[in-house]
């Protein structure tokens, strides 16, 4: 089975690469295989880039709409299980098991997780 993980990403060069390194250092089940997809939308900079050289499939969506971005990116996706993430955040060490071990009972067919912003704002209401 495999898990493919769509990454929409908007001139993330300074922010894209933790989130890549959290995703390859969770947790896996051995018997899954696992795709990473990154939606380029209107990036001028090193986004691209970066996202090949941590193994990331690249595709580009310049639409104004976060929603039809992650689509772009299941559009492409080979996985049975489809986890969206923003380039910006990164997942916990257990996160792709719980997700795995959710999904597969049949029980589940979506989810979300709580999210722990590193800092807050006047953007962020909590």
């Amino acid at each position: 089975m495999k898990i493919s993980i769509i990454i929409p990403a908007n001139n993330e060069e300074k922010t894209l690469k933790k989130c890549p390194d959290s995703i390859k250092s969770a947790d896996l089940p051995s018997n899954i295989e696992l795709e990473i997809i990154v939606v380029l939308n209107s990036c001028t900079d090193m986004t691209g880039k970066i996202a090949i050289l941590y193994g990331s499939k690249i595709f580009n969506d310049d639409s104004r709409c976060l929603s039809q971005i992650r689509n772009k990116g299941v559009e492409y996706a080979t996985g049975k299980i489809i986890v969206t993430i923003d380039a910006d955040s990164w997942m916990s060490q257990n996160m792709l098991i719980d997700i795995y071990n959710s999904l597969t009972t049949n029980k589940y067919i979506g989810g979300g997780v709580k999210v722990f912003p590193e800092r807050y704002s006047l953007d962020i209401n909590v």
